[in-house]
């Protein structure tokens, strides 16, 4: 979405009065926000060619600590997402393209709901972050389940991260079973597991809930 709400606009009046300003140091700032619902498909090309990234249940691309190929502003030449799409809406420079990659990597191929929130006065000088609602189809899971995408201007660059849970109907061992081979166990946090996935593919928790199990997947990015 290109127009701004009513709030927006007030609140980037408001971002531009020193006064305003001033009231805002040591406070989170208050961000602009967006909201769109599709059906992203092709998310798997990115992946593949941007990030070599690896193959986990119904998680498709997710990385580890990669990089990614650094732009001064939103990548034009990266497909038209929302994230994209909010990238250039928020005036995004340093993390013009780690966001909306990181964005896709972690909404695949599902159909989900996304809402950003940037600060609107100087989107390069404060992190940005989207948050997730998504409706996965796959052969190993069918459902909804969420995700948060977060990025951040270093100085001389971007760095993010993106969390994806998904709530499987079946225990932990099974889900154990299908990670990709060559995973390991890195530590136990009291009943959750934590995994180090194959080939630099960052890292899941597994939390168990009776008979089901909370996959919740991590992983990282940075570019210049």
């Amino acid at each position: 979405m290109t127009q701004q709400s009513i709030r927006d606009r007030i609140m980037s009046r408001a971002a531009a009065a020193p006064d305003a300003a001033k009231r805002d140091v040591g406070v989170a700032p208050r961000p602009g926000q967006r909201m769109v619902l599709l059906s992203l498909l092709g998310a798997a090309v990115l992946v593949a060619a941007v990030l070599g990234a690896t193959q986990i249940p119904a998680v498709r691309g997710f990385l580890g600590r990669q990089a990614v190929p650094g732009a001064t502003a939103a990548d034009p030449q990266l497909p038209e997402t929302p994230f994209l799409a909010h990238a250039r809406e928020a005036g995004l420079k340093a993390c013009g393209t780690v966001f909306p990659v990181l964005g896709q990597l972690l909404s695949g191929s599902a159909q989900y709901s996304i809402q950003s929130h940037w600060n609107t006065a100087e989107p390069d000088k404060h992190a940005v972050h989207s948050v997730l609602g998504l409706n996965i189809t796959s052969p190993d899971y069918s459902g909804p389940a969420a995700g948060i995408v977060y990025a951040a201007p270093t100085g001389t660059g971007c760095e993010g991260a993106l969390v994806r849970v998904v709530p499987y109907q079946k225990s932990c061992d099974a889900v154990v079973a299908a990670l990709p081979q060559d995973s390991s166990l890195a530590t136990n946090l009291g009943a959750v597991r934590v995994y180090d996935l194959a080939n630099g593919g960052g890292q899941v928790m597994l939390l168990p809930s009776e008979a089901t199990c909370v996959a919740i997947s991590v992983a990282q990015a940075a570019g210049s």
